[in-house]
């Protein structure tokens, strides 16, 4: 049975927060391997890649990449794949709090939610960074963080598929790495639909309109600093160089390099 426990001193300053961060990590389940977690505390656990089975006592959940579950305090859990060999990450944390923001949110009855990667990605980093420096207070903000995107996340999916809530969401995360199947997962519904309703409201397809607003992006960029062309495409968030020249071409009928020398806006004095 393995234990999640704490791996870093926790400042009794910390434990007297509503909910505060134990431990984060990330593992590896090969496939027909079963992975037996004794849940000392609570706990977040999400699927990087591939799909697992969580076994307790009370029932079995399917958890698909880029979604999470929460896990109650004492008890007991099984994790196995049947095909797929996955990687997880965890946090646990405990706190006197703890019951009601789940309730809150939704998610004290061993739900499955869907988790923004990009943000869980870097709010991730930053808890176990804190960890590292011993900084539980900071830890534990990052972590309640992550919650609170779970919930902002849900909430747009009960929102009687609202487009108009699913273009808030775009306009926050443009520049992540969105694709049309995330976008179909916050909106609740299939890829078909939603390019379906997306196009009646705003008269063209969710991820043309992504990239339309990615390359306002990029203009602005390309016109006002001196970074790179690589790491423009980085910012805006496209996934590589080749294909932000691509999309840039077929908007502006020009490469990146030649927007900026007929549009430069930069000085001498100008600063990055």
């Amino acid at each position: 049975m393995k234990n999640l426990s704490q791996t870093f001193a926790i400042d009794e300053k910390v434990r007297i927060l509503p909910l505060y961060i134990n431990s984060a990590g990330e593992d590896l389940l090969d496939t027909g391997c079963r992975l037996y977690i004794n849940a000392d505390h609570y706990v977040l656990i999400s699927s990087l890649e591939g799909t697992f089975y969580i076994e307790s006592e009370e029932s079995t959940a399917t958890l698909k990449k880029n979604h999470g579950m929460i896990l109650n305090k004492d008890r007991n859990y099984c994790f196995f794949t049947k095909k797929d060999r996955c990687k997880l990450r965890y946090v646990t944390f405990d706190g006197s709090g703890v019951l009601q923001i789940l309730s809150y949110i939704g998610l004290d009855n061993s739900k499955t939610f869907l988790i923004d990667s990009y943000r869980f990605e870097a709010d991730f980093h930053t808890i176990q960074l804190n960890i590292h420096t011993n900084n539980g207070y900071r830890a534990s903000l990052s972590f309640q963080q992550i919650l609170y995107e779970v919930f902002n996340t849900a909430a747009m999916q009960k929102g009687s598929r609202n487009i108009d809530l699913l273009n808030r969401y775009i306009l926050e995360n443009y520049c992540s790495n969105l694709d049309i199947q995330l976008l179909a997962d916050v909106y609740g519904t299939s890829v078909s639909y939603l390019c379906r309703e997306f196009k009646i409201k705003y008269g063209t397809s969710p991820m043309a309109y992504v990239n339309q607003l990615r390359i306002n992006k990029s203009r602005d960029l390309l016109t006002h600093t001196r970074k790179k062309i690589n790491e423009i495409a980085r910012i805006c968030g496209f996934i590589n160089t080749e294909y932000f020249c691509s999309v840039f071409k077929k908007y502006e009928h020009c490469t990146p390099l030649q927007y900026r020398h007929s549009h430069t806006a930069l000085t001498d004095d100008t600063i990055n």
